[in-house]
């Protein structure tokens, strides 16, 4: 079991695999709540009736209590939010969701989090796949997406089990 942090924006499909997450016992912490539209909550709360969810108004709150970091693509470029968690990210594996890859991006991130294992994932949640776009941190994400059942694919690779 997990304790993972997200912050970002709640899409259905960012939805479905946060209820994949919650359904295998992993609490969830979902950051800068404040920020997030009531129906994007209310959304989350109704599709993960059973899941352990907080939610937390400081990002660097929740990711210091977190396992696992998961962001949305729009938080790789928001700077200010990544020193913030800078200290309580250090040897957290830290998941950016992602619909391509980007290496220049991964070099910044990897700037302002350099003790974090990091990596660029993009989601296929009706599958229930997983395409690493960069993978420094395979053996922990392998481990987290296992548990969820969920196929890693490896980019411009053939699948994983």
């Amino acid at each position: 079991m997990f304790h993972i942090a997200f912050s970002g924006v709640l899409t259905p499909k960012i939805i479905l695999f946060l209820k994949h997450l919650s359904a295998q016992g992993n609490r969830l912490l979902i950051a800068d709540s404040e920020n997030l539209p009531k129906t994007d909550i209310d959304t989350l709360v109704e599709q993960l009736p059973s899941a352990e969810i907080e939610f937390v108004s400081c990002l660097k709150d929740s990711c210091w209590e977190a396992d696992v970091i998961i962001l949305s693509s729009e938080l790789s470029n928001d700077y200010q939010a990544l020193r913030n968690i800078q200290e309580v990210a250090t040897q957290k594996l830290v998941i950016f969701l992602s619909e391509e890859s980007n290496s220049k991006q991964l070099k910044k991130l990897e700037q302002f989090l350099p003790h974090s294992k990091l990596a660029m994932v993009k989601l296929n949640s009706e599958k229930k796949e997983t395409t690493l776009l960069s993978f420094p941190a395979e053996v922990e994400l392998r481990n987290l997406f296992e548990e969820i059942n969920y196929t890693l694919v490896f980019e411009n690779q053939e699948i994983v089990k």
